[in-house]
């Protein structure tokens, strides 16, 4: 599919028809960013761990989010090209090579993470209760690799297809499906990080989902 215009008209125009959704996606990202760390906070105002515990483990997180994000590209572009040259046997391709190398890459995450726990954290510096609440948060988010990594997938050919609203919708449901659900498993099952976690991971399930129903 291609969006109306795409290949006539203003080339200013487009880019803007382009850049507002995933401009709104991105604001929205940044809203969860923010709530995330404020309901994480305010577990124990008293004890710094919880806090700092999700901080010391995000660079094993945000290298996941880099190498998915790498991949989203990569996708985006091939499918970009192939439109442009009316190739669909790329366009197939594509998608299918995107699905098998995140899969690979999700088995490699999980287990690696789940093996390896003790060892990052201790790797990244954490000890007493910053460790305890580290190996906690990161035992629940890395689930949420898998997610990511094939919600990444069909991110990149959204993208790669110009119909950015849709990405833009897939991100506002997993930012507003998140704010939503941390006070209930943080608070409300008293699950702490784990419950930031556990949200931040069915929220993104739901993002996923979405897009899932446009293919």
């Amino acid at each position: 599919r291609e969006i109306p215009g795409m290949f006539e008209g203003s080339i200013v125009k487009l880019l803007i028809k382009l850049a507002l959704p995933i401009a709104a996606g991105m604001f929205f990202q940044m809203i969860y960013n923010v709530v995330d760390a404020v309901f994480i906070s305010l577990i124990d105002k008293s004890d710094p761990s919880y806090f700092g515990a999700t901080g010391i483990v995000f660079p094993i997180v945000f290298l996941a989010i880099a190498v998915s994000n790498g991949l989203s590209v990569g996708t985006s572009s091939m499918v970009a090209r192939a439109i442009g040259e009316n190739n669909h046997d790329v366009l197939e391709k594509t998608a299918e090579s995107g699905m098998i190398i995140s899969a690979i890459l999700s088995l490699v995450f999980l287990v690696g993470t789940y093996v390896f726990d003790d060892n990052l954290i201790n790797l990244l510096g954490a000890t007493g209760d910053y460790a305890v609440h580290g190996k906690e948060y990161l035992q629940y988010i890395v689930p949420g690799v898998v997610v990511m990594f094939i919600g990444n997938i069909l991110f990149g050919v959204l993208q790669g297809e110009g119909l950015m609203k849709y990405m833009m919708w897939g991100m506002i449901i997993g930012t507003v499906g998140n704010i939503i659900l941390d006070p209930i498993f943080i608070f409300l099952l008293d699950m702490k990080v784990r419950g930031a976690a556990l949200a931040t991971v069915i929220a993104q399930v739901g993002s996923v989902l979405f897009v899932v129903t446009l293919f």
